[in-house]
């Protein structure tokens, strides 16, 4: 399921418009992420190769997840090859070969490129006052993101913050399901991006009105583009996004 276009739709609601401009927002920071990444990377083997590894690997993993959350499939592609390359070294900085230092160079060239393309279609909004987070509607509530990766979940409450909105994570879908009965949420946010998730998360969201006299709006994001899942959700009352 991909993010809607990047141009504002009347049709869409308050918070789908929200999401949208935190894509925006998401696209733009995108090269200086990708140029941590880097800088991370040639850093290795001067501050202890263990330590700079894993900040490496969660940076390359992070982007992985984000980038797919908010539908840059290409981008988040990418940064999958750089995860891969990464999860072929094992042991410290010496024991990488010249090999794996050229596919892992090209891998981020890859990525840097497409950054670049995508930060460039991206449109000047600034002037659109219903993009900056001092006009985005004031939330009533904290929001619930259910999803099963804990760095795609904090990185796109991290988004969500930028507009105003503050809330938890939280990977198991029983909790949340508690979490969703037992609290006031403003909105529920379903990651379905794991093939294995898509019917579990759906019923839970169907089945809410039985616990919920008013159950709060249901927005899915998910990396997949499958038309099945997309109309389910829909039918189920959330927005497939």
């Amino acid at each position: 399921m991909r993010a809607p276009g990047l141009e504002q739709d009347e049709s869409q609601t308050p918070l789908q418009q929200r999401i949208a401009a935190m894509r925006r927002h998401y696209v733009r920071q995108l090269p200086r992420r990708v140029a941590e990444l880097e800088s991370a990377w040639r850093e290795i083997g001067s501050h202890g190769a263990r330590g700079a590894m894993e900040k490496v690997f969660r940076l390359a993993h992070t982007l992985r997840g984000s980038a797919a959350t908010f539908g840059l499939d290409a981008i988040s592609a990418a940064a999958g090859r750089v995860d891969e390359c990464l999860r072929e070294i094992t042991g410290d900085e010496s024991s990488i070969t010249q090999a794996q230092r050229e596919r892992l160079q090209h891998s981020l060239e890859e990525l840097r490129f497409l950054v670049s393309v995508a930060a460039e279609r991206e449109p000047d909004t600034s002037t659109q006052p219903w993009m900056t987070p001092l006009q985005a509607a004031r939330p009533s509530g904290p929001v619930l993101v259910v999803a099963r990766d804990p760095w795609a979940g904090r990185e796109l409450l991290g988004q969500l913050a930028y507009f105003g909105y503050k809330g938890e994570i939280e990977p198991r879908l029983d909790a949340a399901r508690r979490l969703a009965v037992q609290r006031r949420f403003t909105a529920l946010i379903v990651d379905i991006g794991h093939p294995n998730d898509a019917d579990a998360h759906l019923r839970m969201v169907r089945e809410l009105p039985r616990d919920l006299a008013v159950p709060p709006p249901v927005l899915f994001v998910a990396e997949r583009d499958d038309m099945r899942v997309r109309l389910r959700a829909t039918r189920v009352g959330g927005v497939a996004y």
